[in-house]
This record gives structure tokens, sequence and C-alpha cells, in this order.
């Protein structure tokens, strides 16, 4: 803090308020990558076998027949309340026309969400 002495042994330096500003903003960007990681986790973790099978299959946008058949299903109601809704309540996969969610048209694909887990 002696400016006419930038050298000498003495001398004391003190972070700015500009400095102070930027250790934060590092501070808080570790703690957002490092949180952003544990939920990717967590997510992963919690991601049941079922969603997992269904976005296993969902190389396209599909039907819920086709992905009925894909499964080797019968029963429609497991199929949608298992494997779809939730998936789709997780964010891993979505509806081609969410404005028509029972068109006998829809269908169903994964998102880059979706995606992470299929390829990770």
């Amino acid at each position: 803090s002696n400016p006419e002495s930038p050298s000498s042994p003495q001398q004391k330096y003190i972070r700015t308020s500009k400095g102070n500003e930027l250790c934060r903003k590092q501070s808080t960007d570790r703690s957002t990558d490092q949180v952003t990681d544990q939920v990717t986790d967590q997510v992963t973790d919690q991601v049941t076998d079922q969603v997992v099978k269904l976005i296993g299959v969902l190389v396209e946008p599909m039907t819920f027949k086709e992905i009925k058949d894909a499964l080797g299903m019968k029963h429609g109601p497991t199929l949608r309340d298992l494997y779809i809704k939730p998936a789709i309540d997780m964010g891993l996969v979505e509806m081609t026309d969410p404005d028509s969610p029972n068109s006998p048209h829809q269908k169903y694909k994964r998102t880059e969400k979706g995606n992470k887990i299929v390829f990770k």
C-alpha cells in the first residue's frame, strides 16, 4: 500500500473492489459447475430402467404404437405411466406435437438431455 516504493520488502498489496468481484465470480462459476455436475449425476442415477429402455429405442421420432412394439409391450397404460410420462417429466423425451397430446399422429422423440443420457 505504498505506491512510491513498489519494490520495498515492506510493501503490501490489497485487493480492489474489482478484484473482489472477479474472485466472487470465479468462485460462483466453480460452484455452479460443481452443482451442475452433481445434478446431472443425480438425474442419471434417478432414471428408471424403463426410461432408459424408452430413450434407447427412440432413435427417431416414434408413435405410441411403434414404441410399444419396439419394447415388446402389450399394455398401453404401463407404457404411458412408467415409461413415457416419467421421461417427459424429466425432460428426456418430448412430444413432436405438444399442442395435440392425444393426436393419433403424435410422436415422441429424445431431447438433447435424453441424448446425453444415452451417449454418456
